[in-house]
């Protein structure tokens, strides 16, 4: 997936704001209206999966700590494996 650059669309979204202020230009303002509403969105659902990542990263710890046979626990292997892996997560359509 590509970077985007949210400070750039936002500059952008402002500067429609100044220019497209015309009502023929109502069906272009709607579709900027949408763009942000997407990336404010976008935004939460990052914030939310960082929280969910601290969270299991932290379970993971405890289990390492408390479980002293942790190496025979595949399941817990497991998940810690698809927390290296989170980064690279593919979004449908890519």
């Amino acid at each position: 997936m590509s970077n985007i650059d949210k400070q750039a669309l936002r500059e952008e979204f402002l500067n429609m704001q100044d220019h497209y202020s015309d009502p023929a230009d109502r069906e272009r303002q709607e579709i900027y209206i949408a763009a942000e509403e997407l990336l404010d969105e976008l935004e939460a659902e990052e914030r939310r999966i960082a929280e969910h990542r601290k969270v299991l990263i932290s379970l993971a710890s405890v289990a390492r700590r408390y479980l002293p046979d942790y190496d025979e626990h595949p399941e817990i292997q497991a998940a810690d494996e698809l927390l290296e892996s989170a980064a690279g997560i593919k979004v449908k359509g890519e």
